[in-house]
């Protein structure tokens, strides 16, 4: 009985492993259309085993780029790295090697791995109406938009981003050694090479993903450190609690990150909406008459301490009335 569960159980593990690297490749190829998506999202979702053996996928193959890199004289494609429908426990004793770090997260080991280097720590912000951005030491590059505090740890097997208010983008250069995770009271972000922009609030944190693969750990759930309860890829925006995830949503990040370019971009947008995005750059809100709450607007608006006051810009060209940061109809 024992042998037949362990055929059992070697015979899962397969079909897992297959099932997690056929995903990958998929996320993977530029063609993938929303259906795709939404057909990985409820695979992920469906079982815990599901995302565990696509962390430990992503990690076996990375890894297998890693080995690439370190022999270029064997051009390796992704396949011939980790050929489908071979599990992590039939590797070769060097493949097992390069694979066990994303394994001992998964069982929660401990495993030292390296000696950590040297640690630097940094502390970026910007004041209201304010968008700046920063190189950090490893090139990625971080865009911080109006009122935005952060704090940033790099050692030598991590690089740490804590986001303790505001909203910021990130273009994340890739290393394989030292993961890149942005930290949330809401819970972490896991960077799978990407560019992607966190907003952050009392409640909740809202992720939005330009390029690349993100993974979300919500603060609450239970498998926090391993399984992620959902991953975001390209033009895919989720609001993330300490209790769970929203609802996966559609988008174009491109329009949606228009403020790193010291730009807000609206196309037909209710005006309340606008007017809430301004207000995140200005020191005295705006009011809204009531009656023009639901007012379409199409329009680009310029932020930034150098930039005119978008409530005028947005009056003039919707013909209204700004008077004592109130905006109300023309007066005739």
């Amino acid at each position: 009985m024992t042998s037949l569960f362990n055929l059992w159980r070697r015979w899962r593990r397969r079909r897992l492993s297959d099932a997690a690297l056929t995903w990958l490749a998929r996320l993977n190829n530029p063609a993938i259309t929303d259906r795709e998506v939404a057909d990985f999202q409820s695979w992920l979702m469906a079982d815990p085993a599901h995302a565990e053996a696509y962390v430990l996928a992503e990690s076996v193959w990375q890894q297998g780029e890693r080995l690439a890199a370190a022999r270029p004289d064997q051009s390796l494609s992704p396949a011939r790295r980790m050929p489908f429908g071979r599990w992590p426990f039939d590797l070769s004793p060097l493949q097992w090697t390069l694979a066990l770090p994303a394994v001992a997260v998964v069982f929660g080991l401990f495993i030292l791995l390296r000696q950590p280097g040297s640690v630097t720590e940094a502390v970026y912000q910007t004041a209201l109406g304010d968008i700046t951005a920063v190189t950090l030491a490893d090139a990625s590059r971080i865009h911080l938009n109006t009122g935005t505090q952060l704090r940033v740890r790099f050692s030598g097997t991590e690089r740490h981003v804590v986001l303790e208010s505001g909203e910021a983008l990130f273009e994340v250069q890739k290393d394989l050694k030292r993961p890149f995770v942005v930290e949330t009271a809401s819970g972490r972000i896991r960077v799978l090479g990407t560019v992607f922009s966190v907003q952050v609030s009392a409640h909740d944190a809202e992720i939005t993903v330009s390029e690349g693969r993100v993974a979300l750990h919500p603060a609450g759930t239970a498998n926090n450190d391993t399984a992620p309860a959902a991953v975001l890829i390209r033009n895919q925006r989720a609001d993330m609690t300490s209790s769970g995830l929203s609802a996966i949503e559609h988008l174009d990040a491109e329009r949606a990150l228009s403020w790193q370019k010291s730009q807000l971009i609206f196309d037909q947008t209710p005006l309340h909406q606008v007017i809430a995005d301004i207000n995140r750059y200005r020191a005295e809100p705006l009011t809204l008459a009531p009656e023009l709450a639901l007012l379409p607007v199409t329009a680009v608006l310029a932020v930034g301490k150098q930039s005119q006051d978008p409530a005028v810009a947005l009056t003039q060209v919707l013909g209204l009335t700004l008077e004592q940061n109130r905006i109300m109809p023309a007066s005739f």
